[in-house]
């Protein structure tokens, strides 16, 4: 299924109305998609990235109603997996995922989570003109 197809889906159940820290949370699953990308990471790991957050996080609790299988559906078993493990996984998120004994969901858990970080970064960084009133 093209990008295009996964972002309606998102707006659809409403993550363009979620507010994610000074972005909406569409915006944020995007960049962290964005990110991974240009990354050059496998492509179930960047639909991971664009779902990682859903169905709700230790952190992060969207009023957002949506099924597994759908996100099954549109982004394959693999990339959802990884999603619904980025969701469930308790604070601290790092220690959990280190505890992982699966190598290759630990690494690409550690990317969405890196993207994840580097995206509310970037976000809460202000502008030249916000922190100078210019």
């Amino acid at each position: 299924m093209n990008i295009d197809s996964k972002i309606q889906f998102l707006k659809k159940i409403g993550c363009d109305e979620v507010g994610h820290k000074n972005q909406t949370l569409l915006e944020h699953l995007i960049g962290v998609y964005n990110l991974l990308k240009s990354w050059d990471v496998p492509e179930y790991v960047q639909d991971a990235g664009l779902f990682h957050s859903v169905y709700g996080t230790t952190y992060f609790k969207p009023q957002i109603i949506t099924s597994r299988p759908m996100v099954k559906e549109l982004i394959g078993d693999q990339a959802e997996i990884l999603a619904y493990l980025y969701c469930i996984i308790t604070a601290p998120r790092l220690h959990g995922i280190l505890g992982i004994e699966d190598e290759q969901v630990k690494k690409d858990l550690l990317l969405i989570d890196k993207a994840n970080e580097d995206d509310m970064a970037s976000a809460s960084m202000m502008t030249w003109e916000e922190a100078y009133d210019v």
